[in-house]
């Protein structure tokens, strides 16, 4: 009973936390958005229930489409999430990633995850260049968090790809992303038999490709 008490507590903070951000555009400099992120958000997301974990992180997502900064400070938290959590909590970060991404461009992701290069100049070459090798370290976090994104496509959970293939999609056609990989990527997956029940992937898809290839000339060279 105590538990039930807890977890209803916990469900009406995050209720009315993510209400707050909704209806405004929150900003860690704020007093009050900082004391809803450091008592609830924060606290949720350490929570051992994996709901309340979730709204926590979906309470995060709002504040980073509010805060540039934040969004820059927390996309490794989202990645993490994506790797180690259960699979509900897993789609919550998807989203979010997509949604940050579509916000705010790429520059979003140059500290997403270490890169697999990471570290492997010496300190002498990163004291002669350290632009350059922030610029490197920027590009390699940059591919390998697309990379992750695009190993999605080919998740067992249908909801995973379908929220991947959309998102994907939707990138393509604002511009944010111009990649003949990701267009390559979602001709196989939409041509794939084992997504042929995924009525809904199906259907974005066969919207996409020809709106996409109609929108630019260059798009159909690609």
């Amino acid at each position: 009973a105590k538990l039930e008490e807890h977890e209803r507590v916990w469900s009406r903070a995050l209720a009315l936390c993510r209400a707050v951000f909704e209806r405004s555009r929150p900003n860690l400099s704020s007093e009050g958005t900082r004391r809803l992120y450091d008592e609830i958000v924060l606290s949720a997301m350490r929570n051992e229930n994996p709901g309340t974990r979730n709204e926590g992180l979906r309470c995060l997502a709002l504040l980073c489409l509010g805060d540039r900064a934040a969004a820059i400070a927390h996309v490794p938290l989202f990645f993490q999430a994506l790797e180690n959590e259960m699979d509900f909590v897993q789609l919550t970060a998807l989203q979010a990633v997509f949604d940050l991404i579509l916000v705010y461009g790429e520059p979003v992701l140059a500290n997403a995850v270490p890169s697999p290069a990471e570290g492997t100049e010496s300190d002498d070459e990163q004291q002669r260049s350290p632009r350059a090798g922030a610029a490197s370290s920027a590009e390699g976090s940059t591919r390998h968090a697309y990379s992750t994104l695009l190993r999605v496509l080919d998740h067992t959970d249908s909801e995973m790809r379908t929220c991947a293939a959309e998102s994907f999609a939707r990138l393509l056609m604002t511009g944010r992303v111009s990649s003949v990989e990701v267009l390559a990527k979602l001709t196989v997956l939409f041509f794939n038999p084992t997504t042929e029940e995924d009525v809904r992937l199906r259907q974005c898809l066969s919207v996409f490709f020809p709106a996409y290839a109609f929108r630019s000339v260059d798009h159909q060279y690609m």
